[in-house]
């Protein structure tokens, strides 16, 4: 499943790098949209506050970590926060740190 928040952020980055035409950028995350939605809901918002808190992450980054986690998640791969570090299950991963092989699909 794909976070509404994901797609839009996906989207803003594709179009600010200008090397795609806008309809290849928006079948792209059309066909993120098939494998099913979700937004964020205020039980989102409030598991958000709690991570922020707790783990000083920047508030979008927490939003995008919480919903992760509502969805069960396993796996959270960016290269802005700690690689490695674990949340309620979900361990976040640095996509430029490991091959591949090393990121589990499930």
């Amino acid at each position: 499943m794909a976070n509404l928040q994901v797609l839009n952020e996906v989207t803003n980055v594709l179009i600010k790098r200008g090397n795609k035409p806008p309809e290849a950028i928006f079948t792209i995350i059309d066909g993120f949209a098939l494998f099913g939605t979700t937004a964020i809901n205020l039980e989102t918002v409030a598991a958000a506050r709690l991570l922020h808190f707790e783990n000083k992450y920047s508030w979008r980054d927490c939003l995008l970590l919480a919903s992760a986690i509502e969805l069960q998640c396993r796996f959270f791969l960016s290269e802005d926060m700690r690689d490695g570090h674990q949340i309620r299950g979900l361990t976040i991963m640095n996509p430029f740190r490991h091959s591949p092989p090393q990121i589990p699909l499930h």
